[in-house]
């Protein structure tokens, strides 16, 4: 079993590898022992951070499923709830990414800071949370 994982995870990364090296990347940044882009996409951090090599991590991806983590690949603010939320111009001027106006994990996470979750802005008294909900 573990041959075969190794030998289907070997055949990925072959095919894979030249769409990785041919895709124009941000800045690549030391994380946690490899080379990772500074602005990667969900895909991106997923393809560690799904057990197999990082830390694994549950996201949400579908409206209405919130069981996991923060919900990513979602518009900001939410259809009919800009109310609850601050304006884009404020979130991105506070240091918060948004990708094509959507939420991703760049949004609250950046590999250029090496601090513990490396997180976009501090999360001190729920700061970060509060950049973008109101409450």
């Amino acid at each position: 079993m573990r041959k075969a994982i190794l030998v289907t995870g070997l055949i990925t990364a072959a095919i894979l590898s030249p769409l990785y090296y041919s895709t124009p990347r941000a800045e690549e940044v030391p994380h946690h022992g490899v080379s990772a882009d500074s602005e990667g996409s969900v895909n991106d951090c997923l393809s560690c951070h799904d057990g197999t090599i990082g830390t694994a991590v549950s996201l949400s991806t579908m409206i209405g499923n919130f069981i996991g983590s923060h919900p990513v690949n979602r518009d900001y603010p939410p259809f009919g709830k800009s109310a609850s939320y601050a304006p884009v111009e404020m979130v991105t001027s506070a240091g918060i990414k948004l990708v094509n106006g959507q939420v991703t994990c760049i949004t609250c996470h950046n590999l250029k800071n090496q601090e513990k979750y490396h997180l976009a802005v501090p999360i001190d008294g729920s700061g970060l949370c509060f950049k973008c909900h109101k409450i």
